[in-house]
């Protein structure tokens, strides 16, 4: 059963979500079914295997045909929900690029626009939790507190949806470029909490360890962060190398994430870019730990505590948003 005032709160935003998450895969599947059909250059590299090289991970990949590296774009571009074997807050990665005309750059952009939207209903409740309660084989009443989020998803029926997919940009370049250089690079999220949200997410639970751990919470500043360092992970970046001269005469270089084929426009005067696949290194660079202390210090959600002199504190604001 959900209270009153957690009713009140998933009534509030339920509405904008659903819509603007409708809005979006509408989109998508137009978007998909086009793209489909254009018989242009494609050129798509799915990963294979994920190992480690010197304790690092690395995927390796495979060059696709045109027909299935387009194929395997537009599923990468319009899947949001997790398959049998995703893993948790990863997506579809390979990387490429395909030439396309205008229009298709344009809805790429109006799609861009519509997962910002989405993004922002969703941070709107960042950090609001729900109180339900349960009964317990027993029949006793048992609280849970659970991220709103999470809940309206549920209502929803879309449980299953990958906010990372739903979040993530599609690469449309206003211009063919000269050349893209593929590399991969480590990286890893770092979230973090203030004391107070790691007080209010425990609240309800009377297990032994909660217990202790609200305990040690309630001896900090409410307004301190804590953080909870997640295991690295291979990410891909695109070196653009655009065709005009930068000031010192060089050809002009951006740089963009490319979990996705690339999107560049086609016309009959430009060839299409070349394409250079990452080469597989050593040991690639960490995340410093330096400033994390080793034990956790929240253990049951896995949370430390900065070493002194690295500690941060949260605004006023931050804090209220938790």
């Amino acid at each position: 059963m959900i209270s009153t005032q957690s009713q009140r709160l998933i009534d509030e935003h339920k509405p904008l979500i659903a819509e603007r998450l409708r809005s979006l895969e509408r989109l998508l599947a137009a978007f998909g079914s086009t793209l489909a059909q254009e018989a242009t250059p494609a050129v798509v590299f799915n990963p294979v295997t994920e190992q480690d090289v010197e304790d690092a991970p690395v995927l390796r990949y495979d060059e696709l045909d045109a027909g299935r590296s387009r194929e395997t774009a537009v599923v990468a571009y319009t899947q949001l929900d997790y398959g049998m074997r995703d893993r948790v807050n990863r997506s579809i990665r390979c990387y490429g690029a395909l030439g396309v005309p205008r229009r298709i750059i344009n809805d790429a952009r109006v799609i861009n626009r519509a997962k910002s939207e989405l993004k922002d209903a969703f941070r709107a409740i960042a950090g609001k939790r729900v109180r339900t309660t349960v009964k317990d084989e027993l029949s006793n009443d048992t609280v849970t507190v659970k991220e709103l989020s999470n809940v309206i998803l549920r209502q929803l029926q879309r449980s299953s949806l990958n906010l990372l997919a739903a979040y993530r940009e599609i690469r449309a370049l206003d211009e063919t470029p000269q050349s893209i250089h593929f590399m991969q690079t480590l990286t890893r999220s770092v979230p973090r909490k203030t004391a107070a949200a790691l007080l209010m997410q425990l609240r309800g639970r009377d297990d032994a360890l909660a217990i202790a751990d609200r305990e040690r919470l309630k001896a900090l500043p409410p307004n301190e962060y804590l953080v909870s360092p997640k295991a690295p992970y291979p990410r891909m970046r695109a070196h653009v190398f655009g065709r005009k001269l930068d000031a010192d005469g060089k050809p002009a270089r951006r740089i963009v994430l490319a979990e996705v084929p690339v999107l560049y426009p086609i016309n009959k005067r430009t060839r299409p870019p070349d394409l250079i696949k990452p080469a597989i290194r050593g040991k690639a660079r960490k995340h410093p730990k330096s400033y994390i202390e080793e034990d956790e210090y929240v253990r049951t959600l896995h949370y430390r505590r900065m070493q002194e002199g690295h500690r941060s504190y949260a605004t006023t604001q931050n804090n209220k948003r938790g």
